[in-house]
């Protein structure tokens, strides 16, 4: 019965994708439900497609049935509306149940944005036919939301893709700006801002022509979140270099900022080999950001560089002759990372690969070029030695001959 729920094949009937039970697959499936089996309910709450038996097997279900249930997307097929069973789960529903449908990455677009836009302190939640969510409660969601990959996928890359539906490209990329735009109108706090970096760590950036286009004034919302007495590395100071890693082109003025989160996002975005960047002094940051080479390492455009890596490995080993107790630990991770990403991304080091071995060739060329002159300049010279040798004892015997 499992194998056939998971074998079968399926149609879609909408641009979001949602599987339909094809054929008479409902009545199998509702032959099932009359089972009334708490395992067979399960594996219907997981792998079933018709609304309608879902629906039955939610209301009757236990707690992992109904979790379950939530996390299959063909539960809510068109029930975006407040009245229905959705929001109801949404907003009075048992965490565990929301955490099912915040980590769901296939719900209808419309569904995400206002699920974002459904704070209380949001504007756009007095435009939801129901009551907007608390504070409490919509924390809960930006938790939840945070693990679900649809944040990280952009619409070229979506099963949505095949679309060309200019209004509903707009509708999943809503999603995108919604949860940008919390930064403009959530209050400042430690707690707001972890959140908010747990979303924006793997959040994609919507682009409008080849622009950043997700703040009207980005300097502002940076701003914003830059409290006093801030130590770094709290939840403020993490928001920000999220917010300035993923909405910012890397530029020499971020470099040169008196916020350290955006120096931060600088090391950890910029590409070594742009123009503008490709004759900086890197051991000069350490004067200012002692533990700059630890961001340097996660920036995967300095690995596949050769002027990066080198420059990386000059900064490191600047830093640990200049520590006090010379540990050269990091320059023993830099190795282990090169090798690492040699098999992972050899692309990276063709070129210098090449290089090297052309370099190889041509000086084994000249040292064996080098080789045979000598050879032969010595074979020359004892050639030319008993040459002289015999022509002495030549004119030794004819002398004594005359």
């Amino acid at each position: 019965m499992l194998n056939w729920l998971k074998a079968r094949p399926l149609t879609y009937e909408s641009a979001d994708g949602t599987p339909e039970t094809p054929g008479n697959g409902q009545v199998l499936e509702y032959i099932l439900y009359r089972r009334n089996l708490p395992l067979i309910d399960l594996a219907l709450a997981e792998h079933g497609c018709s609304k309608l038996i879902l629906k039955r097997v939610y209301r009757r279900g236990n707690t992992a049935t109904k979790v379950t249930c939530c996390a299959n997307p063909s539960l809510f097929l068109d029930d975006t509306y407040d009245h229905l069973l959705l929001w109801k789960i949404v907003r009075e529903g048992p965490l565990p149940e929301l955490r099912a449908i915040c980590e769901n990455s296939h719900l209808e677009s419309d569904f995400y944005a206002s699920l974002v836009g459904s704070w209380e302190g949001d504007e756009e939640s007095t435009k939801l036919a129901g009551e907007p969510l608390s504070s409490d409660r919509f924390k809960h969601v930006l938790l939840y939301l945070s693990g679900n990959p649809r944040l990280a996928i952009s619409y070229e890359a979506s099963e949505h893709r095949h679309y060309w539906d200019g209004l509903y490209e707009f509708t999943y990329n809503k999603l995108f700006y919604k949860c940008w735009e919390l930064a403009e109108i959530v209050p400042v706090d430690h707690e707001w801002a972890w959140l908010l970096e747990k979303v924006y760590r793997n959040m994609y950036v919507p682009y409008l022509g080849t622009h950043r286009n997700v703040f009207d004034d980005i300097n502002a919302v940076l701003e914003r979140w830059r409290v006093k007495d801030e130590i770094e590395r709290s939840p403020t100071f993490s928001v920000r270099v999220q917010i300035a890693a993923e909405c910012l082109e890397p530029s020499l003025g971020q470099l040169s900022s008196d916020d350290p989160a955006l120096r931060k996002a600088f090391y950890a975005t910029f590409d070594p080999s742009h123009h503008e960047f490709r004759d900086l002094d890197w051991t000069e940051w350490l004067d200012r950001d002692k533990y700059c080479g630890t961001d340097l390492s996660q920036n995967k455009k300095v690995w596949r560089s050769e002027n990066g890596r080198e420059k990386l490995k000059s900064l490191l080993w600047h830093s640990s002759n200049n520590s006090s107790h010379s540990d050269i630990t990091d320059i023993g991770f830099f190795h282990a990372r090169k090798d690492e990403y040699r098999k992972t991304h050899p692309e990276w080091f063709e070129d210098k690969d090449e290089e090297l071995t052309r370099k190889d060739e041509e000086l084994a060329h000249t040292e064996l070029a080098r080789k045979l002159t000598a050879d032969l300049l010595k074979s020359q010279a004892t050639n030319v030695l008993w040459f002289l040798v015999a022509g002495l004892v030549g004119s030794f015997f004819g002398s004594l001959i005359w």
